[in-house]
């Protein structure tokens, strides 16, 4: 499966994950996601 938000899928570097049309629910704290710092960085305006 994939998701339709291709900017802000480079955003995350590790997300959710979908399955049978359900996002798992992580087992850890947190919203179970990896933001790459580096693409924040270039979309930054200010």
């Amino acid at each position: 499966d994939e998701l339709p938000f291709t900017r802000e899928a480079d955003v995350v570097a590790e997300g959710l994950v979908l399955q049978a049309g359900h996002f798992t629910v992580p087992s850890g704290p947190g919203l179970g996601i990896t933001i790459n710092m580096d693409v924040i960085e270039r979309y930054r305006v200010a």
